[in-house]
């Protein structure tokens, strides 16, 4: 309900309160915890292959992309349980290819050695075709703003 007095006052635009509104409003509204850390850009939970050439297998992954252009990846996220991450990836480092599967993303981290260079590579699948998109944007963004 708002006061009328003058079409150009101020009071036009500030609604009447009463103390047992703002105690009613006060009583109902819910605040939800933020479950976020300013430090993380965006999270993934996504599936990771593991195994060998005979026998892959899929396991849950969580992979959290953070303002200092790391990638890590934490092997069965329980929650949100604190343990440490199972592989830290720096972006410069690492290359996205898209597979030929459907919702399978693949990225290449090369590892400069004494001699030669080596290329670790992490195979993911995505159900969620908006995850697979978002997750490949976020990665190119992240890379393309080193640039600017």
């Amino acid at each position: 309900m708002f006061l009328v007095e003058d079409q150009f006052s101020l009071k036009n635009l500030i609604p009447e309160f009463s103390f047992l509104s703002l105690k009613k409003f006060l009583e109902e509204v819910q605040i939800e915890e933020i479950d976020s850390s300013p430090l993380v850009v965006k999270e993934f939970l996504v599936e990771r292959e593991c195994g060998n050439l005979l026998s892959k297998t899929f396991k849950k992954c969580k992979i959290v992309l953070t303002v200092d252009n790391n990638i890590l990846l934490f092997d069965d996220p329980k929650g949100n349980e604190r343990k440490p991450a199972s592989f830290i990836l720096k972006i410069d480092n690492v290359s996205l290819k898209r597979r030929n599967e459907v919702g399978v993303i693949e990225l290449q981290e090369k590892v400069k050695g004494l001699i030669f260079n080596s290329t670790n590579s992490y195979i993911f699948k995505v159900d969620d075709t908006d995850v697979y998109d978002e997750m490949i944007i976020y990665i190119d963004f992240v890379k393309l703003r080193k640039w600017f």
